[in-house]
């Protein structure tokens, strides 16, 4: 069969195998920020569910290490999704840094309040 005067195989050999490599490395950019994306809901889960169950007041020495493993265990997810090389484009992140830092100081305080009473 022709197309525009070259084969199905000359067209495939000429355009599509030479692209595979670029196919690979998007492939690949897509999962790890897919894996990473994953931790980070993960790990925004962990934080939501222990701060949703804190209470104010004092706290026995078992649910002191408890939730000091707790928190060990989110600092390690997100030293892993930091290290991971899919990680969002540099523009990207600069667009919504200055809101997401004012949801994050938002959420905080709001927590800090509700705890502190």
């Amino acid at each position: 069969m022709l197309i525009a005067d070259t084969t199905i195989v000359s067209t495939l050999l000429s355009f599509f195998i030479p692209s595979l490599a670029i196919y690979q490395i998007a492939l690949e950019i897509q999962t790890g920020q897919q894996r990473v994306a994953a931790e980070h809901q993960r790990l925004n889960q962990t934080v939501t569910t222990e701060l949703r169950n804190a209470r104010p007041g004092p706290i026995s020495e078992t649910e002191r290490q408890r939730l000091m493993e707790a928190a060990r265990n989110i600092q390690d997810g997100i030293l892993r999704a930091r290290l991971d090389v899919s990680r969002v484009p540099e523009w990207l992140y600069r667009h919504h840094h200055s809101r997401d830092e004012s949801d994050f100081a938002d959420t905080a305080e709001a927590n800090r309040r509700r705890l502190a009473s």
